[in-house]
C-alpha cells in the first residue's frame, strides 16, 4: 500500500469514527455565529428598551442591580449597550448556574434573567456535548481528528484542488453516488482553509481541557463562593481607562472574584486591527473606594507574539468581525462542511456496497438453413 493510499484510508477512518461529533461542530457553529441576533429575536423584551433622555452611570446601574438581585453573583458587564435601544447585560451565577441579567440603562430596572437559553445550550453542545469536562477534552480530540481529516484530504485530492476552486469540476447529479463524490470534492476544496482555521483554533482553545485533574474533578462538591462587591466607582475607573488609552471603545468590565483581585476595564483602541478582537486593550484597577489605583495597563501594541496568536485565533474562530456579511459566510461554510461530512459517509458506504454488475451474455449467431 503506497503513501497516498494510506493517507486516503486515514482520511476515511478519521471522518467515519468522528463524523457524528464533527457534524455537531458544524451544525451548531452555523447557528452560534448568529448568537446575538437569535437572542434578540427570541427575547426582545430583555435586549431592547425604550430610548430615554439620559443613561444612568455604570456605577449606579451596578449598585441598583445588586440591590435588586442580592442572591446573584456578579461576574462582569458582559455586553455594554452600543445602540440607544439596547440593554446592559450582566454575567451572573446563581444557584451554581451561569446566567445573564438584563438592566434598562435609563432607569436601572431589572428586565429579567436568562438561564440555559437556546443559544446557551448550543454553546454547551458545541464545546462539550453536554458531557462536562470530559466532553471538553473529547471536543479537543475531535478537533485533532477534523484537522487530520482536512490535511489528509488535501493531500489525497490536491491534484483536483485548482479545478474545484475554479469551478472547472462539474458535479454530476446523475445519482446519489456521483453527486456525493462531486459535492465532497468541490465543497471540500472551497472550505479547506476555513476548516483548517476552525479546527486549529478550536484545538488551541480547548488545550486546557486535557488536564486530567480538571476532567475527573467532582464539580458537585464545589460550593459557590460569595464574590466581593465592587468598592471602587466604576464610572471613575472607566473614565481613567479611557484617559490612559484615548478613544478606547468600552466593551466589557470584569468584576473581582477574590478580595485582592482587580476590576478590569476591557476595550478596543482606535488603532487596533480587527484581527486582535475587541478586548486586546485592558486596564486593571485595585478594588478600593477613594483614589484610583492603576495596577496594570495592557495595550494592543504591546502584545507579545503568543498573545497576538491567541487573540487572532479566537477572532477567526468566533466570526464576530466584519458584520452580518462575515457571519453569513461563516454559516454557509459551516453548513457546506456539514455536507462534506455526510457525503464522506455516503462515499464510504458506497465502497462497502458496490453496485451489482450484471454480466451480459454473449450471443452467438446461429446459422439458419434455408
Amino acid at each position: 500500500m503506497n503513501i497516498k493510499r494510506r493517507l486516503f484510508t486515514l482520511h476515511s477512518w478519521l471522518g467515519l469514527v468522528c463524523g457524528a461529533f464533527i457534524l455537531v461542530f458544524f451544525c451548531t457553529g452555523s447557528l452560534m455565529v448568529f448568537r446575538e441576533e437569535l437572542n434578540q429575536q427570541l427575547h426582545p423584551e430583555l435586549f431592547r428598551v425604550a430610548v430615554g433622555e439620559r443613561r444612568l452611570g455604570y456605577d449606579e446601574l451596578y449598585r441598583r442591580a445588586k440591590a435588586a438581585e442580592p442572591a446573584a453573583q456578579f461576574y462582569s458587564f458582559r455586553y455594554i449597550p452600543q445602540a440607544p435601544n439596547e440593554s446592559l447585560e450582566i454575567r451572573i451565577y446563581e444557584n451554581q448556574e451561569p446566567g445573564r441579567l438584563f438592566v434598562n440603562p435609563y432607569t436601572g430596572q431589572v428586565l429579567g434573567k436568562s438561564f440555559g437559553s437556546f443559544t446557551d445550550q448550543l454553546i454547551i453542545l458545541h464545546y462539550s456535548f453536554f458531557m462536562g469536562k470530559l466532553g471538553e477534552a473529547l471536543a479537543g480530540v475531535f478537533a485533532i481528528a477534523l484537522l487530520g481529516s482536512v490535511l489528509t484530504g488535501f493531500v489525497v485530492y490536491r491534484k483536483h484542488l485548482l479545478d474545484a476552486l475554479l469551478l472547472r469540476t462539474a458535479i454530476r447529479w446523475k445519482n446519489w453516488r456521483t453527486a456525493s463524490s462531486g459535492l465532497h470534492r468541490v465543497l471540500g476544496s472551497w472550505a479547506l482553509v476555513f476548516n483548517v482555521v476552525l479546527a486549529g483554533s478550536g484545538l488551541w482553545m480547548s488545550w486546557d481541557a486535557f488536564d486530567l485533574k480538571k476532567i475527573f474533578a467532582d464539580d458537585k462538591e464545589k460550593k459557590e463562593k460569595a464574590l466581593p462587591t465592587v468598592a471602587a466607582n466604576l464610572d471613575v475607573l472607566i473614565a481613567e481607562a479611557q484617559r490612559l488609552e484615548p478613544g478606547l471603545e468600552l466593551v466589557r468590565v470584569n468584576f473581582p472574584r477574590k478580595p485582592e483581585a482587580s476590576v478590569a476595564v476591557l476595550g478596543r483602541a482606535p488603532s487596533s486591527a480587527w484581527i486582535w478582537g475587541r478586548t486586546a486593550s485592558k486596564v486593571e484597577f485595585g478594588n478600593a473606594a477613594g483614589a484610583v489605583q492603576v495596577r496594570k495597563v495592557f495595550r494592543e501594541q504591546n502584545l507579545r507574539p503568543a498573545e497576538r496568536f491567541d487573540f487572532a485565533l479566537r477572532t477567526l474562530h468566533y466570526g464576530q468581525y466584519g458584520g452580518l456579511a462575515i457571519k453569513i459566510i461563516y454559516s454557509l461554510l459551516a453548513l457546506s462542511s456539514a455536507v462534506i461530512t455526510v457525503t464522506g459517509f455516503l462515499l464510504w458506504w458506497r465502497r462497502q456496497r458496490p453496485a451489482k454488475r450484471h454480466a451480459t451474455p454473449v450471443r452467438h449467431a446461429a446459422a439458419v438453413s434455408a
